[in-house]
């Protein structure tokens, strides 16, 4: 076989061309939607869960590092897990969800 040619990834030992004619004989053609869109919904579980470090922070957020470590203090932040020994960072979700509170302004200065 040349070095250019891939092979189909087989997964216990069925082609996924396979596996999905075999799902949809099994169940008919909703089948394929139904697994497509429980992938989906297991995809965007674990992307919410996804920790985001400091620097991804003040990027989505527009504020300041040393702003969010006193946002943090006074509790109007949500507060970071420790990742390991030296690393810091916030869960995608809460940092979301803090986002979506925030009160919206009626002007651009802000008030």
């Amino acid at each position: 076989m040349k070095r250019d040619e891939r092979k189909p990834a087989v997964i216990a030992g069925i082609r996924p061309e396979s596996r999905r004619e075999s799902l949809i004989a099994l169940y008919g053609p909703e089948a394929g939607r139904w697994i497509v869109s429980s992938l989906n919904r297991l995809i965007q579980l674990f992307d919410d869960e996804r920790v985001l470090d400091t620097q991804e922070i003040e990027a989505r957020s527009g504020v300041s590092r040393r702003t969010i470590l006193r946002m943090v203090e006074s509790g109007d932040f949500p507060s970071p897990i420790l990742v390991s020994d030296n690393c810091t960072g916030w869960l995608k979700s809460e940092f979301e969800a803090w986002l979506r509170s925030r009160p919206r302004v009626s002007t651009i200065t802000g008030k």
